[in-house]
């Protein structure tokens, strides 16, 4: 009988420190957000200020720079494809773009000419077609606005 006493007090001294622990959260929240109940963290407003496409306001009026490179393939494999660029320098077509690329049936072999379309993000060219001079085959990878083509809103089949 004693045992079911104290076990009772303790169980409700629990509790009683809970909601009390939970009031006083809420009323400085409350306080802290004006009285409003909006308290959201910058990350969630970002979250919520961020439209359908993936892109916030900011992100909506940055005009992306596509540029051309003309490039010959320098190897290929079923994971990459490198090419050398008449200025000397080497794209690495590999990941995600180029299995695109395979699946949607673009090939190439050693040597032939390709125009290369991108832009650049992130200290890194994004391509954005393949264009296979010599055998007159082109893919798009990313959408004009630069939006993957295997993505659910880029367009991909």
């Amino acid at each position: 009988m004693f045992k079911k006493i104290f076990l009772s007090i303790v169980f409700a001294a629990l509790c009683s420190v809970l909601i009390y622990g939970a009031i006083n959260r809420t009323s400085a929240k409350t306080e802290s957000d004006g009285g409003r109940g909006d308290n959201l963290d910058r990350e969630r407003v970002s979250e919520i200020e961020t439209d359908r496409d993936g892109q916030t306001a900011d992100d909506a009026t940055t005009v992306i720079e596509w540029r051309t490179l003309k490039a010959t393939v320098d190897s290929i494999t079923e994971t990459e494809m490198v090419l050398h660029t008449a200025s000397g320098g080497d794209v690495l077509v590999e990941g995600r773009p180029w299995s695109y690329a395979v699946e949607m049936g673009f090939t190439a072999e050693v040597g032939d000419v390709i125009n290369v379309s991108g832009y650049d993000e992130d200290d890194e060219f994004k391509i954005g077609v393949l264009d296979n001079i010599t055998s007159g085959q082109q893919m798009e990878i990313r959408s004009s606005d630069g939006s993957p083509m295997w993505a659910g809103r880029g367009g991909g089949k």
